[in-house]
């Protein structure tokens, strides 16, 4: 009676020794982590960019190699998911943690209340330096979408554009050459950083700029000139829902590839950020994630654009993370998430400890279900 007494008090002790050790790895490697230097964040969205149109989401053509790349160095998750079917409610999810209509961001607002603690506005208390490069007005300073932002260059206005010559995908050159000029005044030492991008080349109209549209709309095609005009002049969906304009297989094909060119593109220019960070040799100190906020339809459910669809093709989104010290390389999630986990995320990864009850980093961070490697 003796011997099984002991044999049980043992096994009680061995077992609560594992938890304390347990544990207190746990608060070590927390600890460990916080004293090491806040880390840059950099949030880029792709506009209008549907998940199965990238190479690396099993695109049987090449359209993405640059974030084929931070997904192989990095996590990517294969069931994320849109907030809304358009730009102004999944924007707000994504800087505020929230859903559209608890953020009071929706259609019938078109704004983001100031009453909304969003992401920007944390992080700079926390310390962080704040910029925003932005291509779509729908996110204008005019609508709230600034709070917390020490700069908001909207890049579709002309002020933002002039320095670049006037070509297909004007803003985004134009915010290639401005984020690139940020990042190169930072000196090293300084503050840690949060960029957030906006590309909005992938939005109708469809227009690549070359090299991208031969890419993808290839001579050998045999289209006139006449055909592929058409296409790229489609500038939302009214006419063609309302059945002024219509479009055959040959059209809806035509609008695919057009939209392939402008998902190379857009990736393009994720290639150069990404480049520019590298050369700084700060990217491994960025936290830099690449999502988009909804979807498209190309000729699906009967329909071109993405409004008025609450489908796969206009909700299910790329979302890829890349920072070494807390996600593990070539990871492909199958969790189902969302654009209101991309907030609390960035939070818990930065050490953010300020309590928003809207965000909540220890319950609903991405960065949870991973393993640490330090």
């Amino acid at each position: 009676m003796k011997t099984a007494r002991f044999s049980n008090l043992t096994t009680a002790l061995i077992i609560l020794s594992v938890v304390l050790f347990v544990v207190g790895m746990w608060f070590f490697i927390r600890q460990s982590l916080s004293k090491e230097k806040s880390p840059n964040v950099v949030l880029i969205v792709i506009d209008t960019c549907r998940a199965d149109r990238l190479s690396c989401y099993g695109y049987s053509k090449k359209t993405t190699p640059n974030i084929d790349a931070l997904a192989r160095e990095g996590i990517l998750y294969e069931r994320a998911y849109a907030t809304d079917f358009w730009t102004l409610p999944s924007h707000a999810s994504l800087f505020t943690g929230l859903y559209p209509t608890q953020a009071g961001a929706t259609s019938e607002t078109n704004h983001l209340p100031p009453s909304n603690t969003t992401l920007a506005e944390i992080l700079k208390k926390a310390g962080y330096d704040t910029a925003a490069f932005v291509c779509n007005a729908w996110i204008s300073m005019e609508r709230g979408f600034d709070q917390g932002f020490d700069e908001y260059l909207e890049m579709w206005r002309s002020v933002n554009k002039a320095q670049v010559p006037r070509r297909h995908g004007w803003a985004e050159w134009a915010t290639i050459q401005k984020t690139t000029e940020w990042l190169d005044r930072r000196k090293k030492g300084q503050k840690p950083f949060f960029m957030f991008i906006n590309l909005n080349c992938v939005h109708m109209p469809y227009r690549p700029p070359e090299p991208h549209l031969s890419r993808f709309v290839k001579p050998e095609s045999g289209y006139s000139n006449d055909e592929v005009s058409r296409m790229a002049n489609i500038a939302g969906m009214w006419q063609y829902l309302a059945g002024e304009l219509k479009l055959s297989k040959r059209d809806l094909r035509i609008l695919g590839e057009l939209y392939d060119g402008e998902v190379e593109f857009a990736d393009y220019c994720i290639g150069e950020i990404t480049q520019r960070l590298e050369k700084l040799g700060i990217i491994d100190n960025t936290v830099l994630i690449v999502t988009s906020d909804h979807g498209e339809n190309l000729g699906e459910h009967g329909l071109i654009d993405h409004l008025l669809s609450m489908h796969e093709t206009t909700l299910r989104i790329p979302l890829v993370i890349r920072y070494p010290k807390r996600f593990k390389a070539g990871v492909r999630n199958t969790d189902l998430v969302s654009l209101i986990d991309i907030a609390p995320t960035i939070l818990d990864v930065c050490n953010i400890k300020e309590n928003i009850p809207t965000i909540r980093p220890s319950e609903t961070s991405l960065a949870l279900n991973v393993k640490l490697f330090l």
